[in-house]
């Protein structure tokens, strides 16, 4: 049984990735949109009078939403696409593709779709797509009470902005293979998968299809990971996986880097000096960690001084714990326990020496007391720039900051002093 629902901003490649998934799988590939042209047909109108009619009438989407439940309650082996087709079939594989607002824009733009005529500067564009996506956001947290873009709704995440579908896929179809961690056969892929989602599984498989299906936390995976068993195995213990291009480290978790190296990688890695690069690349964060996978004896390349000298070096020098694991499966439960332990968010005070716009408004915002990540980005989703936060009543701040509220506009408020006037004053 394969059963694979795809979401994912608009320009993101969803439409793209999920046939080609299908076509590799051989399992039929259902678009929402199609759905929409069968409801439209019933009720001899276009797609577009269906649309427009819509955005009055919330009966037209109960409608069709009801659809997509009834194909992932009559219908095994598929895949689809669409925003919350995850929300009515449960027990599917969720996958939610993202990508820059910028990358996203110009696919857009570049397809030129008769049922999305968008302005031909770019600024105007983005503009246009912001307000449809948050209309639709709006539309869907009103009828069911859910947000689509939520990533811990899904079990694979990928930000698309600098891949190919073909790329994508290959991300996708690797990830659902190692989930059964299985061994090469002459079967076909489409056996193989079945073997994963079927529902004459072992005991085992049963308990880890159970586990997908409400995510815990997201552990962010750099692309150079996707041939790994380890973000299966996250996956399968109930995480949910952002495959993305990190800059530094192969994993992050609650704000915590964690490079990670096979016995041999590692060798390579210090006969080639760039173990020591990376190193001084994951001192950016103030929680890192080394994990060093496999039997480092039976790869041992050294002299055993030189190597107890290395491993030194790295937890003193450079600060960074070392852990050692046997293998992928260990791997992933390191992970998962650095996940679950670490349950506070990290600061981004301790996180990042070059931050984005978004994170420098965080930055600001957790200097103030009693304020950290969850808060500042609450206050943020909320009133949208510092200047209105600052402006806002104490009353309305308190649904977010609680008694802190009155400490916040005591200090926005407060009259700077230079120390030789407030030595005037005393005299």
């Amino acid at each position: 049984m394969v059963k694979i629902t795809i979401s994912g901003l608009p320009g993101s490649g969803k439409t793209t990735v999920a046939k080609m998934i299908a076509k590799k799988i051989c399992c039929r590939f259902i678009s929402v949109g199609d759905l929409q042209g069968m409801i439209a047909l019933e009720k001899n109108i276009t797609i577009r009078e269906l649309m427009a009619k819509g955005k009055k009438d919330l009966n037209i989407h109960y409608e069709m939403d009801k659809k997509v439940s009834q194909v992932g309650k009559t219908e095994d082996n598929f895949v689809i696409e669409g925003w919350i087709a995850y929300h009515f079939i449960s027990d599917s594989f969720k996958i939610f593709l993202y990508a820059s607002e910028e990358k996203t824009t110009k696919r857009i733009m570049k397809d030129e779709r008769h049922d999305e005529p968008l302005p031909k500067e770019i600024n105007q564009a983005k503009k246009q797509l912001k307000k449809r996506l948050e209309d639709s956001k709006e539309g869907f947290q009103r009828a069911y009470g859910i947000d689509f873009t939520k990533k811990t709704n899904y079990n694979l995440i990928i930000d698309t902005t600098n891949l190919p579908p073909e790329k994508v896929v290959k991300i996708v179809l690797i990830t659902l293979r190692n989930l059964k961690n299985f061994k090469q056969k002459k079967s076909s892929l489409f056996i193989k998968m079945y073997d994963i989602f079927s529902k004459k599984a072992d005991e085992k498989t049963l308990e880890n299809r159970s586990s997908v299906k409400k995510s815990k936390e997201i552990i962010e995976v750099d692309f150079r990971e996707k041939n790994s068993l380890v973000p299966s195995d996250l996956i399968k213990q109930g995480f949910s996986v952002e495959f993305k291009e990190l800059k530094v480290a192969d994993y992050i978790t609650k704000g915590i880097a964690v490079e990670r190296k096979s016995a041999s990688d590692f060798f390579a890695s210090v006969f080639d000096k760039r173990i020591f690069s990376q190193l001084d690349e994951l001192a950016q964060y103030e929680k890192k960690l080394l994990i060093i996978e496999g039997n480092l004896q039976k790869e041992n390349r050294m002299h055993e001084n030189a190597l107890k000298g290395i491993l030194l070096t790295i937890t003193l020098r450079y600060k960074t714990p070392i852990l050692f694991s046997k293998d992928e499966e260990e791997t992933a439960k390191y992970l998962k326990i650095i996940a679950e332990k670490n349950k506070k968010e990290s600061s981004i005070n301790a996180m990042k020496k070059n931050l984005s716009p978004e994170e420098e408004l965080i930055f600001i915002l957790e200097s103030f007391p009693g304020i950290g990540p969850s808060k500042a980005k609450k206050l943020l989703e909320k009133f949208g720039t510092l200047k209105k936060i600052v402006n806002s009543s104490e009353n309305k701040l308190k649904n977010i900051l609680g008694k802190n509220s009155g400490g916040f506009k005591e200090i926005v408020g407060r009259r700077y002093y230079k120390k030789n006037m407030i030595h005037f004053w005393k005299n």
